[in-house]
């Protein structure tokens, strides 16, 4: 008996005209492994953009993941905070020079599967600078 796997995504763009745009996505996905476990994965985020000038602006991401699996629920929220410059306005507009601020809040399931640097902890921040450019 081999694996099934089906997922729904769908996502929303939004472009205001008045400095606001912005996506959300949300997403499920059911995977039955053949052997008896199955994974069902939750996964929920927006992000809105609001533009002070064509080339400067500020995102903010949020974000919610849930995973049962093998009788346990893990949890993960995260807040992202981030300025940029762009060379032309908008939602699309790349390369985009940006700083970020994350702060992620997770539970015990969570953490025993994700480990790494913030291992034993159920929270942690992370920052820095970034470039996003496509071509």
């Amino acid at each position: 008996k081999g694996w099934k796997e089906y997922r729904i995504t769908d996502q929303l763009y939004v472009d205001l005209k008045n400095g606001w745009s912005g996506m959300a996505t949300a997403q499920y996905s059911n995977v039955d492994q053949g052997n008896g476990n199955t994974v069902k994965w939750l996964s929920i985020g927006a992000r809105p953009q609001y533009n002070f000038t064509p080339n400067l602006s500020v995102a903010v991401e949020g974000g919610y993941d849930q995973v049962k699996a093998g009788g346990t629920t893990a949890k993960l929220a995260k807040l992202t905070v981030a300025p940029q410059y762009t060379l032309t306005g908008g939602f699309w507009a790349r390369p985009a020079f940006r700083a970020f601020a994350t702060y992620a809040k997770w539970n015990d399931a969570a953490g025993a599967q994700g480990g790494g640097v913030f291992a034993p902890d159920k929270n942690g921040m992370t920052y820095g600078v970034q470039v996003e450019a496509w071509w």
